[in-house]
């Protein structure tokens, strides 16, 4: 792998206060993730005109591109996106080599575009595994 950059689909105006909540994931990249492998820890600033943006890796002693993956091994990437001016609809790309060809692949679950909104004046509610039943339970009320 030789790098990694983000590219903007769109840009909409910020969420109001009454339309949209703030939900925050208790540790949930780590907790699914499985256990080996190599890890890069990144991040990306969404503002700005550019509909191409670098990422910003982080730890820069263990995070280091380019990589060189071995057949089978995979690459956990864990980046933070933020936006303060707009919401942001945007894809992760790959970029790599193989047998002296360049790639670059747009990364999207199940199709679907990543989306990064401001979160400034919103209620917020953070969310932890449960560990009665599967799925979340809601960290931020009193029992």
């Amino acid at each position: 792998m030789t790098g990694l950059h983000v590219k903007i689909i769109k840009r909409d105006p910020p969420p109001s206060a009454t339309g949209a909540t703030l939900l925050s994931f208790q540790d949930p990249v780590n907790a699914c993730m499985p256990s080996g492998g190599n890890r890069i820890e990144a991040k990306v600033s969404l503002d700005g005109i550019s509909s191409l943006k670098e990422i910003t890796l982080l730890k820069k002693d263990e995070s280091k591109l380019p990589i060189t993956l071995p057949a089978g091994s995979y690459l956990n990437v864990s980046l933070t996106a933020s936006a303060s001016l707009s919401t942001c609809t945007w894809i992760p790309v790959v970029d790599w080599i193989s047998q002296g060809k360049r790639h670059s692949d747009e990364i999207k679950t199940a199709g679907i575009h990543f989306k990064t909104a401001p979160s400034k004046g919103l209620k917020a509610v953070t969310l932890v595994p449960s560990k009665e039943k599967d799925g979340w339970i809601d960290a931020t009320q009193s029992p």
